[in-house]
């Protein structure tokens, strides 16, 4: 199966599925807020996602991330 996803999109999915916040996520990679929501909106749309929760749900689906 192919990642259709960058390895930091996973890696902040990764972070987003731990129920960090933007701000966390951000000072954990080094990042601004405004680069997380750049990222997450692209992995809502690689995903066809509508949200965090869908993204979750899509990507564990997938086998992008496990419960």
């Amino acid at each position: 199966m192919e990642n259709i996803l960058t390895k930091r999109e996973m890696e902040i999915l990764k972070q987003v599925y731990q129920n960090k916040t933007n701000r966390e996520i951000a000072e954990l990679f080094h990042l601004s807020i405004h680069t997380i929501k750049a990222h997450n909106s692209e992995i809502y749309r690689k995903l066809n996602a509508k949200n965090k929760l869908d993204a979750i749900l899509t990507a564990i689906r997938k086998g992008y991330l496990e419960l």
